[in-house]
Formats: C-alpha cells, sequence, structure tokens
C-alpha cells in the first residue's frame, strides 16, 4: 500500500506518522510551502522510518500528465482555501488510485465542508461524510460542547471518506 498526504504542513506529521509505525510500502508527503517541506526534509534526516518516505513541494494547481497514483491519500484542515479548493479535487483525484481511499480532515467552516463534498462529487468522487468516528474524540467533542470557547463549526474535525466513483 503507497500513503500520500496533501497539505502536510510544517511537519506532515499524519504522513510520517504513518511512515514510521505503520506498514505501507511507501510514503510521498507534500505541502505547497517551500519552507515547510524544508522543515520536512530535515525531519527526514534525523529519523529512521519504516519503508521509503519522501517529502517534496507539491503545488495543487500544478498539472502534469502523469501521475503516481496512490492507495491511500490523506490530508488534514485543507478546505478552508475556497480558491484553492477545486485544484485540492482535481489533485485528489489525479493521485487517488482507481480503488483507494482519501481520508480527509476538516471542520465543517460554514459551507466549506459542504461545497468540497459538492465539488468532489461534480468531480467523480464519492464522499462519505462521519461525525462520529471515534468514541473517544465523539465524547471529548460532547465534553467540551459545555466550554463556551469550543465552536463546533470551526474547532471539531470531521471525517471524509473519499473514493472514486
Amino acid at each position: 500500500m503507497s500513503v500520500m498526504e496533501l497539505g502536510g504542513g510544517m511537519s506532515c506529521l499524519a504522513g510520517l506518522f504513518v511512515a514510521k509505525y505503520g506498514t505501507p510500502k511507501n510514503v510521498f508527503v507534500t505541502d505547497g510551502n517551500k519552507t515547510s517541506i524544508e522543515n520536512v526534509q530535515a525531519i527526514l534526516q534525523c529519523n529512521t522510518f519504516a519503508c521509503p518516505t519522501e517529502g517534496a513541494v507539491l503545488k495543487w494547481g500544478d498539472q502534469k500528465d502523469n501521475y503516481n497514483q496512490y492507495n491511500v491519500i490523506i490530508s488534514a484542515d485543507c478546505l478552508f482555501f475556497d480558491e484553492a479548493r477545486l485544484d485540492f479535487i482535481n489533485c485528489l483525484y489525479n493521485y487517488l488510485a482507481p480503488k483507494g481511499l482519501a481520508l480527509v480532515m476538516a471542520p465543517q467552516r460554514g459551507y466549506t465542508l459542504d461545497n468540497f463534498i459538492l465539488q468532489s462529487e461534480s468531480r467523480g468522487l464519492v464522499c462519505k461524510k462521519l461525525m462520529n468516528y471515534s468514541d473517544v474524540v465523539w465524547e471529548k467533542r460532547l465534553a467540551l460542547m459545555e466550554n463556551c470557547d469550543f465552536d463546533d463549526n470551526i474547532h471539531y474535525p470531521i471525517l471524509i471518506k473519499v473514493t472514486k466513483a
């Protein structure tokens, strides 16, 4: 199984965690920010991983003729860029293997998440929105609902399982 992380930020933590403690064939972590990937390269040099692991700058709107396809794509908190959403969706579509699974985590943020789902489905992807994907996380959410500083709309991450139609 090959794994890709899209928009991993300064540490690409999710992808590198999979590379360190999972059993994939290989992991490829990406972000559109050169400084983020320079930081990830330093992390890669200072650690050992259970599989071949690479990091690279990937701008979602940059189109290529051929794509390596991945069995699993992970991404967190990348849906709030309204102007980049279609590029993200196209990138997800192009890099996801035909029977692959993308796991996208993001808070609702008004209509941001729903717009992602609608636009993804228009592109030929199938999305399943999961609010309660972990009993532990769900219980923490319920406990935080009593806190006046907690805003479910921006603080609670929702899981979207994405496959190709």
